[in-house]
């Protein structure tokens, strides 16, 4: 989240559909059922906040670059 790089999206309709439904096969939960749609928005409004924050010993980037606008 501190890069440009987005394994799934980087759009807040992308990461609202990740946090939604999860990528079981990498070890991500779905969280809709717990949170319900309006809180699964205000956790994606959260992330994006996180872009481009430092980070200590961040990973090298992975996935596709993207900006969002």
């Amino acid at each position: 989240m501190a890069d440009n790089f987005w394994l799934h999206g980087g759009k807040p309709e992308e990461i609202v559909q990740t946090i939604s439904h999860g990528w079981p096969d990498k070890g991500m939960p779905a969280w809709e059922a717990a949170l319900g749609p309006e809180k699964v928005h205000w956790l994606a409004a959260y992330v994006l906040m996180l872009k481009g924050k430092p980070v200590d010993n961040p990973k090298p980037p992975q996935g596709v670059e993207e900006t969002v606008e």
